[in-house]
């Protein structure tokens, strides 16, 4: 729900080594600051396409995930865990 309410456009800090106010400012779209180095975004070469497919691709398998739980036989929620991990994914 995180990226769906967000659009992966809201500034993501860690609190691990370093107050998160001491990281500073920046312009980059999409905004993951390093846990250990306030300075450095981790995601600062992100465009704006970049984060909408992350977006885009995190809510389908959302959705897939939600409809694997609901399936009602082994057949159908394995196409759908397949959605998620791909069509090597067997159970």
């Amino acid at each position: 729900t995180y990226l769906a309410s967000s659009r992966f456009r809201e500034r993501i800090v860690f609190a691990d080594y370093y107050d998160p106010a001491t990281a500073g400012p920046s312009n980059d779209t999409v905004q993951i600051v390093d846990p250990v180095n306030a300075s450095n975004n981790v995601a600062r070469l992100y465009t704006a396409a970049n984060a909408d497919a992350i977006v885009d691709a995190a809510l389908e398998a959302g959705d897939a995930i939600d409809a694997a739980l609901a399936a009602p036989n082994k057949q159908l929620t394995v196409a759908y865990w397949q959605k998620v991990f791909g069509p090597s994914f067997q159970a």
